[in-house]
């Protein structure tokens, strides 16, 4: 690839630690410059670099079995801790990226993706490639643009028991698996509605739910690992979990439907 594409893809991975879903590894205390993406499968994962070291790392099961952690709550905090070592023992690996010439930058809106108006509030400094910064400016508040319905997942079990807000958990501690009834967080809803060329307005942004990682579904009170996950939003999922997918038994799908992993019980 081009030095340019190299280092916007690098900015973007600078924002994934600064701003996005390895945010953790700056709560940690890690101050140096990094880039890098977590990613959670049946395994996590945290690949990230400096200029001059990259280290990758995978926590997960040999027999290929769901980890049921992401990429953020098991493979990040090694990573910080092995780079932190690192780094302290050669300074010179660290640093930050050169910026080629054919990069430019522009103060954008970020709920727009526009050039941010001179008296806007909201504003951020990206990086282009030369000629492919935005040229038109946001003229429309994003708080008087309209806000859409949005189809929210359907309805939650009986037994649901939102609660207001949850408290964020530590830097490096885990939720242990429960099999009593807890508490779920309400789904979070942050979005703002972006008028279409067509003059339609689709809803942008994000929702945070609390989910079953082994099955990808909403999670029930009764599941036994629960973990809270932001999605795109039309990316989230719309069923619940509940006791019957941790049982070994099928449960009834609607026709057409896809059915869930299955979880059971690991060998000893």
């Amino acid at each position: 690839m081009t030095p340019e594409v190299s280092f916007i893809m690098t900015s973007m991975m600078k924002d994934v630690v600064n701003r996005g879903t390895a945010a953790r590894l700056r709560a940690r205390g890690f101050r140096a410059n990094v880039a890098g993406k977590t990613g959670t499968s049946r395994d996590g994962w945290f690949a990230g670099y400096t200029p001059s070291l990259v280290c990758v790392v995978w926590v997960g099961f040999d027999d290929g079995s769901q980890l049921g952690l992401t990429g953020a709550d098991s493979a990040l905090p090694i990573w910080a801790d092995f780079m932190t070592a690192a780094l302290a023992e050669h300074p010179e690996w660290a640093g930050d990226w050169p910026v080629p010439p054919g990069i430019e930058t522009a103060e954008i809106d970020p709920s727009t993706g526009q050039l941010a108006a001179p008296d806007s509030p909201n504003k951020r400094v990206e990086y282009f490639i030369r000629g492919t910064a935005p040229t038109a400016q946001s003229q429309t508040p994003p708080d008087a643009l309209p806000t859409p319905e949005i189809e929210m997942p359907e309805a939650p079990p009986p037994d649901y028991v939102p609660m207001p807000e949850a408290s964020p958990e530590e830097p490096g501690t885990l939720s242990e698996p429960t099999s009593t009834p807890r508490r779920l967080n309400a789904p979070r809803l942050e979005g703002r509605g972006v008028t279409q060329p067509d003059g339609t307005t689709r809803l942008v942004g994000t929702i945070t739910l609390d989910i079953d990682p082994t099955t990808g579904l909403i999670a029930a009170p009764t599941c036994p690992v629960i973990r809270t996950k932001t999605f795109l939003i039309g990316q989230e999922p719309r069923q619940y979990c509940g006791p019957e997918y941790h049982s070994g038994k099928t449960p009834a799908q609607p026709s057409g439907a896809t059915r869930p992993r299955l979880t059971t019980p690991r060998a000893p």
